[in-house]
């Protein structure tokens, strides 16, 4: 029985960017951290693409924003740039482009029907306070970005009645002190988790500043962003629950936890203290943090993390980590996106079928589409190298078929397998593409008519089907 969705009257759908991502950095007063990691490591970007320009936005939002009325959203979030918007970093003084630029940004927002939402931090504290103070393992650069939201709910509370305080504050944490994807790279548990406690801190400060000049008055409401990765445990053994417990208390629950309830879980707090990774906090500060809670939460979801007891060596030569009490479990069969190493929906075929068997019924059971399979598009490994259809001597492990077929009965719906289906125009699936050589292949691919692209898996050697379909 099909299911039918009812979206509230009053329902948001919305896009969403940042300042960093989109601005670009024209008449900006200060250099981000990112802004400067692209100076000393621009190889780290994806393209070689740094600040100077990024989306443009700086210049087009009225065409931009004009687009997302067009397409029919009702609400548009980014962020003000700390960089940007204050001249002073020391008295929160503001820069007058930068109030020019944002009031001309909110303002076309809400001219083009749409509820404009407004964050204050996207991974872009000011690298001069990183230099000076040690960025977030600071204090007094806690107080610092008080000065700014305060500036910021000054300038624009009037118009924007929904902040939050930051975007994903745990990536600052991995990034930048655990795993070193994010500059400055550092391994360091111990400041990781006095960082994790003063981005805490500085939500709730924030909050207490929102409410203190009355910016909750006439609808006015703040939250945070988290990006939320439930922790899965490999099975319901005491061990693996509690490895996973572990990593949902380090990576979800400290910023969950303090933003709803107020409090740490107590968990945590006793394995850091195990540890004597515990951070320094006062009284008067955790009462900031128990009394300044969120009006609303918002969630980013990207991928689950498989959690298993640990089985490997820690190695304990760069100090205490999270990885200390978990190992990751690689779970067979989960179906991965090969370019990002996230898992996403796909097919797997099952023993005793073939290949057009299994995808014809993968592709039923996932979108309510009956197909006709036409022909065989790519053959890829599990290498994430290209095979081709006549390459016979590269035998890999798990090889990855793509197929084109036509639609022979059914409509686009959601299953218990698959949430989110759709189509996709050729110009976003290009788009969508990164590396030159598919992109060449999906040309040819896409300009067939009719077409329903789709991607199975299968763990058998590749000799199994070399004659029969490649």
């Amino acid at each position: 029985m099909d299911k039918k969705y009812i979206f509230p009257k009053d329902f948001w759908w919305g896009s969403a960017t940042s300042g960093p991502q989109s601005e670009g950095d024209f008449n900006k007063p200060h250099k981000s951290v990112f802004d400067y990691w692209y100076e000393v490591e621009p190889e780290a970007f994806f393209d070689r693409v740094g600040p100077s320009v990024t989306s443009n936005f700086y210049n087009s939002y009225k065409e931009d924003l004009a687009m997302l009325k067009e397409i029919g959203l009702n609400s548009f979030r980014t962020s003000i740039q700390w960089t940007r918007l204050v001249k002073d970093l020391e008295t929160g003084e503001p820069d007058e482009d930068a109030i020019r630029f944002y009031n001309n940004v909110i303002d076309e927002t809400i001219k083009n029907g749409m509820i404009p939402v407004m964050n204050l931090h996207h991974f872009d504290i000011p690298v001069e306070l990183y230099n000076k103070y040690g960025g977030w393992e600071s204090k007094h650069v806690v107080d610092l970005f008080i000065k700014f939201a305060e500036t910021a709910f000054k300038l624009f509370g009037d118009r924007v009645k929904y902040w939050t305080t930051f975007n994903e504050p745990i990536v600052v944490v991995e990034g930048e002190y655990l795993y070193q994807f994010h500059y400055p790279k550092l391994v360091d548990g111990k400041k990781a988790m006095q960082v994790l406690f003063n981005l805490n801190l500085a939500s709730a400060k924030v909050i207490n500043k929102f409410r203190e000049l009355g910016c909750d008055k006439d609808g006015g409401k703040i939250g945070i962003v988290l990006n939320l990765t439930p922790a899965y445990p490999r099975s319901n053994s005491e061990e693996d629950l509690k490895a996973a417990k572990i990593a949902d208390d380090i990576f979800n629950n400290s910023f969950l936890d303090p933003a709803v309830k107020g409090h740490f879980p107590e968990s945590l707090v006793e394995l850091l203290k195990e540890n004597g990774v515990m951070w320094e906090a006062t009284e008067e500060e955790m009462k900031i943090i128990s009394e300044n809670t969120i009006d609303f939460l918002g969630v980013n979801y990207y991928q689950p993390r498989r959690i298993q007891a640990k089985e490997s060596e820690f190695d304990n030569s760069k100090g205490w980590l999270p990885d200390k009490h978990f190992d990751y479990y690689d779970m067979p069969g989960k179906r991965m996106n090969p370019y990002r190493g996230w898992e996403f929906p796909g097919g797997q075929i099952e023993n005793g079928e073939d290949l057009i068997e299994g995808i014809t019924r993968e592709v039923f059971e996932e979108s309510g589409i009956k197909i006709s399979v036409k022909k065989l598009a790519g053959v890829y490994s599990n290498t994430k190298s290209y095979i081709g259809w006549d390459n016979k001597t590269f035998v890999p492990t798990k090889v990855i078929f793509d197929f084109l077929a036509v639609k022979v009965s059914g409509e686009l719906r959601e299953s218990e397998e698959s949430t989110e289906v759709g189509w996709f125009s050729k110009d976003i699936v290009l788009d969508m593409i990164r590396e030159p050589w598919i992109k060449e292949r999906a040309k040819d691919m896409i300009d067939f008519d009719g077409q329903v692209v789709y991607r199975v898996y299968s763990s058998r050697p590749y000799e199994i089907y070399r004659d029969e379909y490649i």
